[in-house]
């Protein structure tokens, strides 16, 4: 005997330091006692299933072993955000509930302790953003969508951690919404655009109606508008008409092949004097036919001649969205191999046997004859095809071409879900099928590679649903209910086997009249969570593929998996390859997210003797830390410096000793709204730097993605009754808060004193512009740089170049902005804005003069924004508010005339300090000061209390939202209970519920609560 055994045991689920301790007496009667002690971490508690594996398989350790590595390294994080309805208009709250998940397996992630909101606008700006502390996970807070930051418009909300940044933009979580601005003298449009041929030509033919909103059956009858129709930002036509008797316009106008269909609108503005100059904006999302793009995707990767392969497509129309198209693949000599058609959103798939050489067409008849290529053929290779019925519990996955590779290494299969391996399979060359079952995997997005040794071949796709989410179900106390009635909710949770679960949950109620219900569960958190969030780009309506209701669903997410979560590589034998070739090329990784095999098997660097493989770009992040650099002249670290931390609001200060590399770190930093940290780097005396500077490490986000300038269809645009519904209530609400009861009605009062800014030194005198902010309002703007107040307070600035001036004898270097078809002049305290860019020689990028001719003339192509623009709008960035007092925009004729009568239509945006130097203040030496992005804490939803009669509270109840519970905790039987009270409008509420266990379980609800009675009055 060599006196050694083994045993098993699992871990806790939490991180910490365990023991081990062994004791025992030998045969001689001899005692032992060994203590063994061993440290878990964060990043080694992830759950994880072991595959089958064949013992002794080193080549598929070499697989599974980095990838493995690669998660602990960087586990996912996914995040969703519950919000308390789908669209809002200005003066609403949004409300929502965040929760912060483990990619593996859905529990609460530990690792992040903060996490972003944020709103941007649709030109791809951020307006608003805040940080929300997460606690297990959670956390859950509100953002008001006052009129002073938020302008009507389309907006996407976004949410993500720091870490979450590392796994790219398909990782954070998006929402896009219309906010509206609802007023009683607003106008409704019905619009219809379609484009027609005329001489050869594309044609654009508009059909607008106008009806007043406060009347819908009467018509904007006998108005004079100006139209104005954009492409994007530059403007092609103008004509001034009046609305008919039944409220219509009609005009067309020609359309050239550079313009691009999803970015055309049209402007509405009244010329009629009482009207203010009221102005609308109707997307118009042209479809021209021949413009439709379409794509093959192999299943697997490749077409291989001589192997019969599944070819998944998606047809995509001008707008970005898919649409449906039929027709035929034709080969070389114009013979027809196969027919095609779309089954849902554009996409389908088809099934034919490539030859080689062969080069084939695919021709469309439906909705236009138009070309497209297959992608190429390669003479030799591997195809994978998967099986995957919705009603089988097993995936059948064929392979074609493994015995034809050479033998120098094994194939295996591996299939992994949200990141882990949880099959592995080796594959022999005469082996064609293989039967997995799909219980090893957890509900969504499966892929399935295949390998030849480290080499991955093909890969595909499929979505696996166990249909095991958490059953929610919601009993309200009665079955009708009266105005200002108090309803009682029991919530009781279990999972798919009936045993009753603990969790936390959110709960929305709203009104149906004036919300419409998200019926297809787009936002849901399964919906985020199982798909969004696992493929690349845009899904169209992803709840018809959760919520799947018909068997051509099924089929349909199929399509959408082979398509937009199609990954090719393209396969190089060896006795083809070139000098320095490597034997596996990825031509494409659209829908692999978090992970892709080139990284996982990436090679170890050195660095400074250490060893790190791909250094980790965004930390995560506990807590709000201030951290940053203490440098000399020479742009060196200073190691014997200290740096002093203060605030006024609330009082502060403390101190921190910089490391060896300079850098100093603050924690346990006071909760600060709208103000600033005043930083100052001290020499090893205790005193202030003369020479040198202090930095500080600000937030970097990933740059907002271009589809999200996509139009959203306004609310005043072929409008739907619940927004309707909504205005009447705004309006109604806002009548009978000016009517007093008792008293006299005063007569209308108009207030015409104009917001001074003190010490401005604008040309025109004080109260002369139109806008104007003080300080009390940039602070409320929540911006931290003047580049964020500035897109902020001017919807639709564009940042184009930069120039080179004289001003005062110093040559400077100062934006080029565009404003609505103007050119800007930025000053500041009297002055330019100067920026610290760098431009081409000649000294000349971009003038003012260039912004005019591009924004004014109609019938021109559009200009490329400057190579220097990024430069330029980094350097804005860095000019941050503190000091800032005022800021006043002057865009009209009758400002910019007293200026410049003959020039062409120009913007002044004059900026003011507290000191008035701003355009010159010189930047001190070691110190600066840090606005730090606001630590938002939950508010509590006002939900009244009605404890008298209905008939003797005179104010009205006109709530959207009725209810917000972000905080719902189920008990050991998996019950909770709310209450609210119902509101005046009498019909239907909806009720929306998320939330998960602690285990990972995740759910989602829609219930209605129907036949709201109310009394007569």
């Amino acid at each position: 005997m060599d006196g050694k055994t083994s045993f098993n045991y699992f871990n806790a689920d939490g991180p910490g330091t365990y023991k081990v301790i062994v004791e025992g007496i030998n045969a001689e009667g001899e005692l032992g006692r060994q203590v063994y002690r061993y440290t878990v971490d964060e990043s080694q508690t992830e759950a994880y299933v072991a595959p089958p594996m064949a013992a002794g398989d080193n080549l598929l350790k070499q697989i599974t072993a980095p990838l493995d590595s690669f998660n602990k390294r960087l586990p996912v994080e996914k995040v969703y955000l519950h919000t308390d309805k789908p669209y809002y208009n200005i003066g609403d709250t949004l409300w929502f509930k965040s929760y912060v998940l483990n990619g593996t397996d859905f529990t609460p992630s530990k690792l992040s302790g903060l996490m972003y909101v944020e709103l941007d606008n649709d030109t791809s700006e951020m307006v608003r953003r805040i940080s929300i502390p997460i606690k297990e996970g959670m956390g859950w807070g509100q953002i008001p969508l006052s009129k002073v930051i938020f302008h009507e418009g389309g907006y996407t909300l976004r949410a993500y951690t720091n870490w979450l940044q590392n796994f790219g933009q398909d990782y954070i979580f998006s929402q896009r919404f219309y906010l509206g601005q609802t007023t009683a003298d607003a106008w409704l449009v019905k619009s219809s655009a379609t484009v027609k041929q005329v001489g050869g030509k594309d044609q654009l033919q508009v059909e607008l109606k106008l009806n007043k909103a406060d009347k819908i059956t009467s018509p904007v009858a006998l108005k004079k508008v100006q139209i104005k129709l954009y492409d994007e930002w530059h403007y092609i036509y103008k004509e001034d008409l009046q609305t008919g008797i039944d409220g219509s316009i009609k005009f067309s106008s020609a359309l050239r092949d550079t313009m691009e269909g999803r970015q055309i609108r049209v402007q509405i503005m009244s010329l009629e004097q009482g009207d203010d100059h009221k102005i609308l904006q109707v997307p118009l999302l042209i479809n021209r036919k021949q413009n439709i793009d379409l794509q093959f995707l192999p299943e697997g990767g490749n077409l291989v001649a001589g192997l019969k392969s599944v070819v998944g497509f998606k047809a995509i129309g001008e707008d970005g969205r898919g649409t449906p198209v039929a027709g035929s693949i034709y080969d070389g000599n114009g013979n027809e191999v196969v027919a095609f058609a779309a089954v849902h959103n554009g996409m389908g798939s088809l099934e034919f046997t490539p030859k080689a050489g062969e080069v084939y067409i695919a021709r469309l008849s439906q909705p236009v004859d138009k070309n497209f290529r297959l992608p190429k053929i390669s003479p030799t290779g591997t195809v994978m095809h998967i099986d995957n019925l919705e009603s089988s519990d097993d995936l059948k996955i064929s392979l074609a071409g493994v015995a034809s590779l050479e033998q120098d290494s094994a194939c295996y299969l591996v299939g992994t879900s949200r990141g882990i391996a949880y099959y592995t399979g080796k594959i022999t060359p005469d082996q064609t099928s293989i039967t997995v079952s799909k219980s090893l995997f957890p509900t969504g997005v499966t892929r399935f590679t295949l390998f030849k040794g480290k080499r991955p071949l093909n890969q595909r796709a499929v979505f696996i649903d166990h249909q095991d989410q958490l059953s929610i179900k919601v009993t309200p106390n009665k079955t009708t209910y009266v105005k200002r009635d108090s309803v009682s909710l029991e919530i009781e949770v279990k999972d798919k086997n009936g045993i009753p679960i603990q969790g936390n949950f959110s709960l929305a109620v709203t009104d149906d009249s004036q919300v419409k219900p998200d019926s297809l569960n787009n936002n849901s958190m399964a919906t985020s969570l199982l798909l969004n969030s696992e493929l690349r780009g845009h899904i169209e309506s992803p709840g018809y593929y959760i919520n799947r209701k018909g068997k051509q669903a099924w089929q349909a997410l199929d399509n959408l998996l082979l398509t937009q979560g199609w990954t090719g590589y393209q396969f190089i034998d060896r006795k083809d390859r070139q000098p320095g070739q490597s034997l596996d090329k990825p031509i494409l990784t659209q829908g692999v997210t978090g992970y892709k095999w080139p990284d996982v098997f990436a090679k170890t660097k050195v660095v400074k003797g250490a060893k790190a493989v791909n250094e980790i770009k965004f930390k995560p992040e506990k807590e709000l830390v201030i951290t940053g650099k203490v440098t000399n002249v020479a742009n060196k670290p200073i190691k014997d410096a200290s740096v002093l931390i203060s605030s006024q609001k609330p009082a502060f200060l403390t101190t921190a000793n910089v490391d060896t590399n300079g850098v100093y770190v603050f924690k346990n930093l006071p909760p600060i709204d709208s103000g600033s940290f005043f930083i100052q780097a001290n020499d090893a005396k205790g005193k202030k730097i003369k020479f040198g500077a202090v930095s500080v490490e600000r937030l970097k986000t990933l740059p907002i993605p271009e589809r999200y300038k996509d139009p959203i269809l306004p609310w005043y645009v072929n409008t739907d009754s619940a927004q309707m519904n909504y205005l009447k209530r705004v309006v109604e609400k806002a009548d009978e808060a000016n009517v007093k009861l008792t008293g006299r009605v005063l007569k209308e009062v108009k207030i015409i004193s104009k917001k001074i800014i003190k010490n401005s030194m604008k040309p025109l005198g004080p109260g002369e512009s139109d806008e104007a902010y003080d300080e009390q309002d940039i602070k409320e703007s929540a911006t931290t740089s003047l580049y964020d107040l500035l897109v902020q307070k001017i919807p639709g600035l564009r940042v184009l170049g930069a120039n080179n001036i004289i001003f005062q004898g110093l040559d400077l270097t100062v934006p080029v902005l565009a404003f609505n078809g103007m050119a800007v002049d930025l000053r500041i305290d009297g002055g330019p804005v100067s920026i610290g860019v760098d431009i081409a020689n000649p000294p000349k990028d971009v003038t003012n003069e260039k912004v005019i001719i591009t924004n004014i003339l109609p019938g021109k192509d559009r200009d490329e924004y400057s190579p220097v623009t990024n430069d330029v709008v980094e350097a804005m960035k860095d000019i941050k508010l503190p000091g800032i007092t005022g800021l006043e925009i002057i865009y009209s004729r009758k400002y910019t005339n007293r200026i410049c009568f003959k020039c062409d239509p120009f913007a002044v945006v004059q900026l003011t300090t507290a000191k008035g130097m701003g355009w010159y203040k010189p930047k001190p030496a070691g110190v600066v000061s840090y606005r730090p992005l606001p630590v938002l804490y939950p508010q509590q939803f006002y939900s009244p209390q009605y404890n008298v009669a209905p008939s003797s509270v005179v104010q009205p109840d006109y709530r959207s939202t009725l209810y917000w519970e972000p905080n719902i905790t189920t008990n050991q039987n998996g019950k909770a209970n709310v209450s609210f009270y119902t509101s005046d409008i009498r019909g239907a509420y909806t009720i929306k519920i998320s939330g998960v266990d602690v285990t990972g379980g995740i759910g989602d609800g829609t219930f209605k609560l129907n036949q709201i009675k109310h009394e007569n009055p």
